[in-house]
């Protein structure tokens, strides 16, 4: 991919996956998904039950969530203020390769007991328990991330095509929080998305197919990684203005961050 600029850091560090939900994912962007999937007719949820406005439509043979992300175009802040332009792209994404190692294997047996007390707690004050993703990986099996790349002036959504939600094949979403911006004379100036990443603070979620996902303007994301099977085509919405610096900028952050 064309990139604004390239970095290289180092940092040892292994994330432990979660499953992507809005809650967690909110200071990254948004999380698109029916928020019905139980209905088996176009019934209108109570407005309790609503987390979009939501209206019936197609002579009330469907239900129509309204502003379910939000699309930003912000090219009228980049050097050039050259205007953008909507685009939509497909991603054929192949499955990635994943490692194993005994970190791993340390850090998945962790993981797995505080997953189990987690879900004991939920159970002892009558929280519905959540399915989490810690088991649905390899216990010993890791993704390195050796990229991270942010498009500072647009929003970037991701739609899975053919993959349903319960599917061994699903993606990974790894982000990273934002550091205040820090010129120096390799980088002098970060085209306006603040700084570098911070990889202290580096998420990954487990998404499966029935959902998609949209990254904020600025946010640092790992290229699509598919895990499973089978490749997953997705649509990808964005502005752009064909400015390759202003489009995207990619950062490279070594060989020993690794997600499980």
């Amino acid at each position: 991919m064309s990139t604004m600029s390239t970095k290289k850091t180092t940092s040892n560090k292994t994330v432990i996956h979660r499953a992507l939900t809005q809650e967690y994912f909110s200071p990254f962007g948004t999380v698109i998904e029916n928020p019905s999937p139980s209905l088996t007719s176009p019934i209108l949820p109570s407005k309790s039950e609503q987390s979009y406005p939501v209206v019936t439509a197609n002579q009330d043979t469907a239900l129509k969530y309204m502003d379910v992300t939000i699309m930003s175009n912000n090219y009228d802040k980049s050097p050039s203020q050259k205007p953008a332009i909507p685009v939509m792209n497909l991603f054929v994404c192949f499955p990635r390769a994943l490692t194993t190692t005994a970190t791993a294997a340390a850090a998945a047996a962790a993981a797995a007991e505080e997953e189990e007390e987690e879900e004991e707690a939920k159970e002892a004050v009558g929280t519905t328990k959540t399915t989490t993703t810690t088991t649905m990986m390899s216990t010993a099996a890791v993704f390195p991330i050796q990229v991270l790349e942010r498009h500072c002036y647009t929003t970037q959504t991701f739609i899975p095509l053919g993959l349903s939600a319960d599917s061994p094949t699903r993606y990974l979403v790894v982000v990273a929080p934002t550091l205040p911006h820090q010129p120096n004379a390799e980088f002098p100036d970060d085209r306006g998305g603040g700084g570098p990443p911070d990889l202290d603070n580096l998420r990954a979620f487990w998404a499966h197919g029935g959902q998609a996902v949209t990254y904020a303007p600025g946010t640092w994301h790992s290229p699509m990684a598919v895990i499973g099977d089978k490749s997953v085509d997705f649509v990808v919405v964005q502005y752009s203005n064909g400015v390759v610096v202003e489009d995207c900028e990619e950062r490279k952050i070594g060989d020993n961050i690794v997600v499980l």
